[in-house]
């Protein structure tokens, strides 16, 4: 009877042994496991009133600006290959004399002319010139107007402005206007434009034709000028080439005349002028006057 019991208490021992290796075996991970995500993001801690500043923070390196193309006298800019294929800067001395006609007669300016241009044989010689305001006013009386006159068509933008001032001063008249366009340069604004000059009814032309542009420094000390000839397909050659036999009957018409050209010319894109006026544009607005 004994013998018995201890035989029954032993494998009732084994049995509580077992069942006690089997439950341990099974809160033990088996293998490599990966916990699965919460149904909920945990709630970040809340920031502090004031945060401290970083003690180690990275700064990204700063973009170097391309240099300009060219730079002289504090003056500076770039252009596209396909405009020019350099630039000559030089200062013209000032123009003064009792023989002199009173357009001609200038401050002294600096002066950008291009070499290697799009275009060759044109009436007009491109150039980019800068004018000391101040100088100029007190040589001629009609600057300050002129720079009244220019500041307030840059202010309201106009999209035909009545008159644009500019400069240098011609004896010969601004015949129209197209493509006009209010860029930034990069210290000041101005405005560009298609036109031509005549002192006569003249059929606009591709050797006359140029894109210019006027505008001023922010600080109102400087006059930014630029005279870059320009061509298009649909326009003739020169003034003769139209062939014009009446000139009465053209003269009468002109105005219409103007109005339908300036119309066709707008409707044209940008790239298909030579050289490109958006290459025009791009160059115009890198100007840079730190004098």
């Amino acid at each position: 009877m004994h013998a018995s019991r201890t035989l029954w208490t032993l494998k009732r021992l084994s049995g509580l042994a077992a069942l006690l290796l089997l439950m341990l075996a099974c809160s033990l991970p088996l293998g490599r496991t990966t916990p699965s995500a919460p149904t909920k993001p945990p709630t970040p801690p809340a920031a502090p009133e004031s945060p401290a500043a970083p003690t180690d923070t990275a700064v990204p390196p700063t973009e170097t600006a391309p240099a300009p193309d060219i730079s002289y006298q504090g003056v500076s800019f770039s252009w596209d290959d396909s405009v020019a294929a350099s630039a000559r800067p030089e200062t013209l001395p000032a123009a003064v004399g009792a023989d002199l006609p009173p357009w001609e007669q200038t401050p002294e300016i600096i002066q950008f002319s291009f070499e290697g241009y799009a275009l060759s044989g044109q009436f007009h010689t491109p150039a980019i010139r800068i004018y000391p305001v101040e100088a100029y006013a007190q040589m001629n009386e009609s600057i300050p107007e002129m720079v009244t006159k220019l500041t307030a068509v840059l202010n309201t933008q106009p999209a035909s402005p009545e008159e644009i001032p500019s400069l240098p001063l011609w004896n010969a008249g601004q015949m129209m206007q197209a493509k006009v366009r209010y860029l930034h340069f990069q210290n000041g604004r101005g405005v560009a434009f298609l036109t031509q000059y005549g002192q006569s009814f003249w059929p606009i032309n591709n050797e006359s034709l140029f894109y210019m542009f006027q505008g001023l420094t922010n600080d109102g000390r400087f006059w930014v000028s630029a005279v870059l000839p320009a061509n298009h397909p649909s326009l003739p050659v020169n003034g003769d080439a139209v062939g014009i036999t009446d000139w009465d009957a053209f003269a009468e018409s002109f105005t219409n005349y103007i109005a339908s050209t300036e119309e066709a010319l707008a409707a044209q894109d940008d790239a298909s002028f030579t050289p490109s006026l958006a290459a025009l544009n791009a160059m115009l607005e890198s100007i840079q006057v730190s004098r």
